[in-house]
């Protein structure tokens, strides 16, 4: 009978305890549901002039675009090799602005954010993205103002419960070092 009591015991235990495993499993996608600015190079100093983004007294007319870390957003700008674009895709929404994109915005109408309905998905969380942010000109191509660092969502991922949504913050340089530098904040919803 004692070892009956110490089996049932042993059972109980084993039973009640919590290997602290999600049994959903780690997260296997995401979605990306907002980008928030919170530094953007105001002048275009490419030629080390200062110059407005837009010639004359005309700031930046700023968005962004998500890309894999295989393209080069100096480069592949005029080409439609972005995963995400707040110009082109109809479910990114600037939060303070009419459109979606921000026109001529000063320092003090950071941070410039955008919400993303219903959420842009990254199925492969080992994919290495980045953010670039880019002037808006109606007569000729976008100028590339800035990106981000590559960032892998799988990094962050294994340690998350799924369901909640998460910031990561990202840091990056403009097309000019000796400018500003980025700030970006993305708001990712991970899903098992």
């Amino acid at each position: 009978m004692p070892r009956f009591a110490l089996l049932c015991l042993l059972a109980l235990a084993v039973a009640g305890c919590d290997s602290g495993v999600d049994p959903a499993g780690p997260p296997v996608s995401a979605r990306i549901v907002g980008v928030s600015v919170g530094d953007f190079p105001v002048f275009d100093n490419v030629n080390g002039t200062n110059a407005a983004w837009d010639g004359g007294n005309d700031d930046a007319d700023v968005y962004f675009r998500l890309y894999d870390d295989e393209y080069d957003y100096r480069t592949d700008a005029d080409v439609d090799l972005d995963r995400l674009n707040a110009v082109d895709d109809g479910n990114v929404d600037a939060i303070n602005s009419d459109r979606d994109v921000y026109r001529d915005p000063t320092t003090l109408d950071l941070p410039l954010i955008w919400e993303i309905d219903p959420g842009y998905v990254v199925r492969d969380l080992d994919d290495a993205l980045y953010i670039a942010l880019f002037d808006q000109d109606g007569s000729n191509s976008d100028d590339p103002m800035a990106a981000t660092e590559t960032f892998v969502l799988a990094d962050v991922a294994p340690s998350l419960v799924t369901g909640r949504s998460q910031t990561i913050s990202l840091r990056g340089a403009t097309t000019d070092l000796n400018d500003r530098e980025v700030r970006v904040i993305l708001t990712v919803v991970f899903d098992d």
